[in-house]
């Protein structure tokens, strides 16, 4: 694993932040690609995928200063703007990003449930990629495991150093892999009856995957609701508005 790249004396750069980053080019370049493919107006299409990185980060960011750790924030203020250091929730992205991405959508006057379905195939993929770098800093780490696939993080990382993990950023590699599948599968089909639906497939199983997920997780997410994670809940709700989304028999 490796936390951070060192390119020069003194200088080294979040391996977190520069797959992210990445991550993030090629997100653009795709939906680039794919607005063109989809007719849709590829230039305002941009304009929300420029919110939709806003709202993003806005929104894991705040997730995690408001609810995993806000004594910390409210002591030192100044930690909000130290992102590199870390400290993102991607739930709180995916809210953040929604909703931003909605203003923008209608003040460029496009069809909303249209713009989500450009992001379908490319947020599973964005997904998997950016779990790497969960894998190199160490973060959202899993249980102890006896298991022979469990993995050894180095002194250094964010997970407890020496003793076998469950490798929770690989198992969310492989799952949105396969969802990715899933999802380009009926995209080419073409059978669905409306937009939004492709949206909300990926939606129902993306919470899918993380609930069964959250069983292994043992890094911290906040004060647990009733015993049960806060990223469970909300992975609930992603389901049940996943659900919503795939009930859609026509256009609006």
């Amino acid at each position: 694993m490796w936390p951070s790249i060192r390119f020069a004396e003194g200088w080294e750069v979040s391996t977190y932040l520069i797959i992210n980053s990445l991550v993030f080019t090629w997100g653009v370049w795709a939906l680039h690609r794919r607005a063109k493919k989809k007719k849709e107006n590829v230039a305002y299409s941009l304009d929300v995928a420029l919110a939709v990185m806003v709202g993003a980060f806005l929104g894991a960011r705040g997730f995690h200063a408001l609810y995993e750790q806000p004594q910390v924030y409210l002591d030192n203020p100044s930690l909000i703007f130290k992102f590199w250091q870390g400290g993102f929730v991607f739930y709180g992205g995916l809210i953040g990003a929604i909703g931003m991405g909605y203003l923008a959508v209608r003040w460029r006057g496009l069809n909303f449930f249209r713009q989500l379905d450009l992001y379908a195939p490319i947020a599973p993929l964005g997904y998997a990629l950016g779990r790497l770098s969960c894998l190199a800093s160490g973060c959202c780490f899993g249980k102890p495991t006896s298991m022979p696939w469990g993995i050894v993080f180095p002194e250094g990382a964010a997970a407890p150093a020496g003793i076998p993990l469950h490798p929770t950023q690989l198992y969310a590699v492989i799952w949105e892999l396969t969802v990715f599948g899933i999802i380009t599968f009926v995209d080419k089909k073409r059978n669905l009856k409306a937009s939004g639906q492709l949206f909300g497939l990926w939606l129902a199983l993306h919470g899918l995957g993380r609930l069964a997920l959250e069983q292994f997780r043992d890094d911290f997410r906040g004060a647990p609701l009733f015993n049960i994670s806060v990223s469970s809940w909300v992975s609930f709700a992603v389901i049940f508005v996943g659900l919503i989304l795939l009930r859609r028999r026509k256009e609006a």
